[in-house]
């Protein structure tokens, strides 16, 4: 959900990030350019293998449904107790929802999209789960009871985002939290640390249900906010099998996430890479954890030159669960407006 009051407020908040040196020109990633490749999303060794089928020719990069994250703590409370320059790590699990491509998006005939726990025949998915490692650089007061933290990624090879594709084993179920990573290693990315971009930004305001449509967490209220993380990450696994003609001279991948709170339509997992979150009564305050609803996009990237903005994307700000976004980064559709 936007409000339009936050686009506002982002007007606001940039002046004041400016003088703080945290503007929007030295928060963005170092330029590369999109590239395009050849993608088979069921791999070479999966007929039909035709174009338009599950090759396509021009495939720019992923765009992932609406998932789960969870932030964890090394020790303390990431909500009532955060604390500069405490550690955390973030976990993430979505479904991909469309192969973005030259002048657009497709969605693969076969590619199953729902991440309901049931799997159509003839179907497959693509799953992705991330891991990553903050540290909280710094606790902005915006006013009228906001507060911004910005995070830097903690170097560590553990940092990576993954992306599987899975036609037989347990489907992806975005209210169990479960079948995400499953089956074969498409690629795998290790997110740089020069230029990331991650925030939150807690409006101190109270929603009273983190999770309105689905069936966990019960009686359980959420802080609202909403936050950006955004990075080049660089290529560290390849399974060519899904890039017919090779990955010429991509190097890397270009991430866009979005996560707000609370959940609107869509489902707050119960295991989020495996794991129980710990959330309390109050999701964003009485944690330790916080789980987050979390949109993303990812580009191909080549050497040089200057990212493409996905098609149709907007600049805004986000509203959603414990600490809110102030930088406005690319967005197809707004947190929790996509049922995943």
């Amino acid at each position: 959900m936007v409000r339009t009051s936050s686009l506002s407020r982002l007007k606001t908040w940039l002046p004041a990030l400016a003088a703080l040196g945290l503007g929007v020109g030295l928060l963005a990633p170092p330029a590369r350019g999109q590239a395009t490749v050849p993608f088979d999303s069921n791999s070479t060794a999966n007929p039909p293998n035709t174009v338009g089928t599950d090759v396509f020719p021009n495939t720019t990069g992923l765009d992932y449904a609406v998932g789960n994250g969870l932030a964890r703590p090394d020790s303390g409370n990431l909500g009532a107790g955060i604390t500069v320059g405490q550690t955390f790590t973030f976990y993430y699990q979505a479904v991909v929802t469309a192969l973005n491509i030259t002048g657009g998006q497709t969605v693969p005939p076969n590619l199953d999209v729902t991440a309901d726990g049931v799997r159509p025949g003839g179907a497959y998915e693509l799953t992705a789960v991330a891991t990553f490692r903050e540290t909280v650089a710094a606790l902005i007061p915006l006013g009228g009871g906001q507060i911004q933290a910005i995070f830097t990624l903690i170097p560590d090879p553990a940092n990576l985002f993954s992306v599987f594709y899975d036609d037989a084993g347990a489907p992806a179920d975005n209210v169990t939290g479960t079948g995400f990573g499953n089956g074969t290693l498409v690629f795998s990315a290790n997110p740089s640390t020069l230029g990331y971009v991650s925030n939150f930004t807690n409006t101190g305001s109270i929603a009273p249900h983190v999770d309105p449509v689905g069936p966990n967490y019960p009686g359980v209220n959420s802080v609202i906010g909403s936050g950006t993380t955004n990075f080049n990450a660089t290529l560290v696994s390849v399974n060519n099998a899904f890039f017919p003609g090779g990955l010429g001279s991509v190097i890397g991948v270009n991430f866009t996430t979005n996560v707000g709170a609370p959940f609107t339509n869509t489902a707050a997992s119960a295991l989020i890479c495996g794991l129980t979150p710990a959330i309390g009564t109050t999701n964003g305050t009485s944690g330790p954890d916080i789980i987050f609803a979390v949109d993303a996009n990812s580009s191909f990237l080549g050497p040089t030159g200057t990212p493409v903005p996905e098609p149709g994307t907007i600049s805004l700000a986000l509203t959603g669960v414990g600490l809110t976004s102030l930088v406005a980064l690319r967005r197809r559709r707004p947190v929790g407006t996509a049922t995943a």
